[in-house]
């Protein structure tokens, strides 16, 4: 088991609050001590130069982290203007590189936090290593968000292709294997690292059919959609459980 953090923070609102949040507490809770990572990926690198000497936190460029990717950087574009990001104009697939990244350095427990999760004040580092260890469960998806239930088929716009989908790549799981999540909270344990690859490389797969709509259909942007298939056709399991961080969310970053 080898815990990563990762988390995307750009445009300068996001970095400041990132800094003020799940970073901050990473660093007061030494959770270094027991080895667990903390991954950025940025469109804005050198603000975070203040943490080079910190060998347990990486900051890696988004473009670089792509850079052999022309699909992405052709159909995955970051706005210039941040101001209306919500809901639709941010590409919420590019987490994957970063989660990718983690699993390429050999991590096999990676958790995905937007850049306003805290950890609970009253917990020490010891109290959240332990917590995580008690979590490890190979080969499954986790939050301690919303899960979508697909026999709901509600949200509309999370399942309104999904029979398009299972009849174009010919899917026959059980319903319920088609839940899909939300949240500032994702949590990917393989294995080994490389499920967690193989588990990339399918979001890779249908974030790009989504954004190509070939067939005159396709999730784009929606991340919860691609994440619906993704999970089930790389042989994991979607789980509700509890973790020892929420969102701490402050509508004033948001621009």
């Amino acid at each position: 088991m080898k815990i990563c953090f990762t988390t995307e923070a750009t445009y300068p609102n996001y970095i400041n609050r990132l800094k003020l949040s799940s970073l901050k507490d990473f660093l007061e809770k030494k959770l270094y001590d027991f080895d667990i990572s903390y991954y950025i990926s940025t469109n804005i690198p050198n603000e975070f130069s203040e943490y080079d000497s910190n060998n347990f936190i990486k900051v890696f460029n988004v473009e670089d982290l792509r850079s052999n990717d022309l699909k992405s950087i052709e159909l995955e574009l970051l706005p210039e203007d941040p101001r209306g990001l919500y809901p639709s104009k941010y590409p919420w697939n590019l987490r994957r590189f970063i989660i990718e990244q983690a699993a390429k350095d050999g991590f096999d427990y990676i958790i995905y936090v937007d850049a306003d999760n805290q950890f609970h004040s009253h917990l020490t580092g010891e109290n959240i290593f332990n917590e995580l260890k008690e979590k490890y469960e190979p080969n499954t998806v986790k939050t301690n968000s919303a899960i979508f239930k697909y026999s709901n088929k509600t949200p509309d716009d999370v399942f309104n292709y999904h029979n398009d989908y299972i009849k174009h790549f010919n899917l026959n799981f059980n319903v319920d294997d088609y839940d899909t999540l939300d949240g500032p909270c994702q949590v990917f344990i393989g294995e080994t690292n490389l499920d967690i690859l193989r588990f990339v490389d399918n979001w890779h797969k249908f974030t790009f059919f989504g954004y190509e709509k070939e067939f005159g259909y396709g999730y784009g942007n929606n991340k919860h959609g691609n994440l619906s298939f993704v999970i089930p056709t790389s042989g994991f399991k979607l789980k509700w459980e509890s973790f020892p961080f929420y969102p701490n969310h402050k509508y004033e970053d948001r621009y």
